[in-house]
């Protein structure tokens, strides 16, 4: 990746940054409890998934303050983005990468549901227990906005970069992609782990990192409004148990194909970046 002056992370700690960042959420977390019990404010979910991710957000940003590391040379050159030929060739790669994450999701709670019949039979009846609550607005403006800017930031910006300059490019991004799906877990590690790499391969192919950015947040954008139309469509009645497993083994099983399909396809076309960007 280009360098320029001030652009040095070598003298920012990973550990002691995200110690600082992971001080900044449990903060933030605790603000929100105290304004609930000696306040009584009910502060929605939306308010704290906000605060909550922004935090860390700021925190990381004094942290490259003090280290006197400039912000712009993170961000790239904010002029270089993809001609239409090349956002049709991101969405698609994109839209893949969507289909076998949904696809490998599907294809595990199959296989969950045959090992622990048990837990997932009691996972159902509490689904269907969840109210949501905060305005549908507020969410998407959440994961659609804060989400991407302060995710691509710190994943992108600061744990790819520094360990770009540190161990290389494809480790860099493998390493990033890494803690980047682990902290995805509940939303399926597979497909966050490759969406990552790809993140940090058309960071570096454009140098900017508004363009990852706006793949994130047209991502979030997309899953975020689909599952509140999913959810405004379904009744809301009881759930059936016996007629949602025969579902979920449908679909795990459909899900499974297309996963073992979609994922060469998916390597494959990362692996073109990878060799495009290298040199």
């Amino acid at each position: 990746m280009k360098k320029e002056k001030g652009d040095c992370l070598n003298n920012i700690s990973v550990i002691g940054t995200f110690l600082w960042c992971f001080l900044s959420f449990i903060i933030g977390i605790l603000i929100l409890v105290m304004l609930d019990i000696f306040v009584g404010i009910n502060v929605q979910y939306d308010w704290l998934l906000s605060l909550t991710i922004l935090l860390p957000f700021f925190t990381l940003v004094w942290r490259l303050k003090r280290k006197q590391i400039l912000i712009e040379p993170i961000c790239g050159d904010v002029r270089s983005f993809p001609n239409r030929r090349n956002w049709l060739k991101i969405l698609s790669t994109e839209m893949l990468i969507t289909v076998f994450s949904l696809a490998f999701i599907m294809a595990l709670l199959f296989i969950f549901s045959n090992l622990f019949p048990d837990y997932m039979i009691d996972f159902i009846n509490s689904i269907s227990e969840v109210e949501q609550k905060g305005s549908i607005l507020l969410h998407i403006i959440t994961l659609s906005i804060i989400v991407p800017i302060t995710e691509e930031f710190i994943f992108r910006g600061f744990l790819f970069r520094k360990w770009c300059e540190k161990y290389g490019l494809l480790a860099g991004a493998m390493l990033s992609s890494i803690i980047f799906s682990v902290l995805h877990l509940n939303y399926g590690i597979a497909g966050h782990f490759l969406f990552g790499i790809f993140m940090c391969f058309l960071y570096v192919s454009f140098n900017n990192l508004w363009v990852p950015i706006a793949v994130h947040a047209l991502h979030n954008f997309v899953l975020s409004t689909t599952s509140y139309m999913l959810e405004r469509s379904s009744d809301g009645g009881e759930i059936n148990i016996e007629e949602t497993l025969n579902e979920i083994a449908l679909f795990g099983t459909v899900g499974g194909v297309i996963a073992i399909i979609t994922l060469p396809i998916v390597i494959f076309i990362l692996r073109k970046y990878y060799l495009a960007i290298r040199v």
